[in-house]
């Protein structure tokens, strides 16, 4: 059990935001009342939440901050979101012309609603009962945003802060649409909570990315909640690359036939830092498809883990599955974790796993260097090489060369020979 005191903090949290106060105070009462996940719970055992545990996290004040300096791979956009120390700010946000083809509105409302509601655990019920901000979009039936929707997400608060922050996404039958997600922040110790909700109605299709740049001490775990109807699609990416600890979840119910769920991710961890990923999959009904692509790298004092899961009911006969998770180590140093899972109750069914953690080609290495490459350079290509798998499935554009882009400069700052 949790100190009372540490517990007190968190109910007093809770009275001091707008709402239901009584529901926002059992949301954090029972969420809190077996303390928080350790290394003994099955889904955390990779996780070290030790920053939360030993410090009692306060909300973030609104902050004022200069003119954003927006990046090439998020300018263009129907709408961009910002959320400053998990508050709204208007003033940096921005809405263009297709704004008309979606509602969005921003709500600070209690709500334990999830897509998948069977999933609530200690940080999804805390989010429940601490939730300052977050995004309400709607998208119409048959309605077609070309041009993606940007939240982003920035920390500018002092030790010890946290932000939680809870999104909703709708797309009605045959609407489709894409969403960002950033997430910065600056280099004080602070947590991240973030949740987004998704429904899928029927044939609609959603494009789903999110980046975690989060500062070097941060704390950050962030998760999607996806319903499924029939032939919907959604396709999701994960990339992280900054926090002290990151970990991205994904539960996706698969509850409509034809629907075809793809959630791709890649991490890269060096100097102390972890990433983690957490799937979970659940087909319901036949004839649907889940595929997994995960890819990442461990370099000196790295550390990454996947956890993927996989369940096929009884009636869902048909169905498609595959997961892929492969992690490359460049030091002794570096840890890659692997548990993949097939819990299958259907017999007509066809369903992999593979999961597999090695080093760099040292033949590979050899050959490029022969060539007239540098060994910073070569090493630099294969994993670059490694890691597009996981991004093979985005669109070429703006926002795929932003994130490839991004992936070379971690790569530029951590593998040289100095730095493993």
């Amino acid at each position: 059990m949790m100190p009372f005191d540490f517990i007190d903090h968190y109910l007093n949290t809770a009275s001091s935001l707008s709402g239901d106060a009584v529901a926002r105070r059992d949301a954090v009462q029972a969420a809190l009342k077996d303390g928080l996940p350790t290394s003994k719970h099955e889904n955390w055992r990779y996780t070290n939440l030790k920053a939360l545990k030993s410090n009692a996290f306060a909300l973030t004040s609104v902050a004022d901050q200069n003119e954003m300096v927006i990046e090439d791979g998020l300018k263009d956009v129907s709408a961009r979101l910002v959320f400053i120390n998990g508050h709204y700010s208007p003033e940096q946000s921005q809405f263009f012309d297709e704004r008309a083809k979606a509602s969005i509105r921003i709500s600070d409302e209690y709500s334990s609603a999830l897509a998948v509601p069977d999933k609530t655990d200690v940080i999804t019920g805390m989010n429940a009962g601490l939730m300052q901000a977050g995004a309400v979009i709607n998208v119409a039936e048959n309605c077609v945003i070309d041009l993606p929707i940007s939240i982003q997400h920035i920390s500018e608060g002092a030790d010890y802060g946290a932000q939680f922050i809870r999104h909703t996404i709708t797309l009605s039958e045959g609407a489709s649409a894409s969403v960002i997600e950033a997430f910065t922040g600056n280099d004080k110790t602070y947590w991240t909570n973030a949740i987004t909700n998704i429904k899928l109605c029927d044939g609609a299709q959603l494009d789903h990315v999110r980046l975690s740049e989060e500062g070097v001490n941060a704390v950050h775990t962030s998760k999607a909640f996806v319903l499924m109807d029939a032939k919907a699609k959604y396709h999701a990416l994960t990339l992280s690359l900054g926090g002290e600890t990151t970990r991205f979840e994904s539960h996706v119910r698969i509850q409509g036939e034809g629907a075809v769920a793809t959630i791709d991710g890649a991490a890269l961890a060096s100097l102390g830092t972890s990433h983690d990923a957490l799937t979970h999959i659940d087909h319901t009904v036949p004839n649907a498809h889940s595929d997994q692509v995960f890819r990442t790298i461990a370099s000196k004092r790295g550390r990454t883990s996947f956890q993927g899961k996989v369940t096929v009911a009884q009636n869902a006969q048909k169905t498609l599955a595959d997961q892929s998770f492969r992690a490359l180590l460049l030091d002794r140093t570096g840890e890659a974790n692997a548990k993949p899972e097939l819990e299958i109750l259907a017999d007509d069914v066809k369903c992999s796993h593979g999961a597999t953690v090695g080093e760099l080609d040292e033949n590979a290495l050899f050959y490029m260097q022969s060539r007239g490459i540098d060994p910073d350079t070569a090493r630099q290509i294969l994993v670059e090489a490694f890691t597009g798998d996981a991004l093979a499935r985005l669109s070429e554009g703006a926002l795929k060369d932003m994130l490839v882009a991004k992936t070379q400069n971690w790569m530029r700052t951590h593998l040289t020979s100095e730095a493993i």
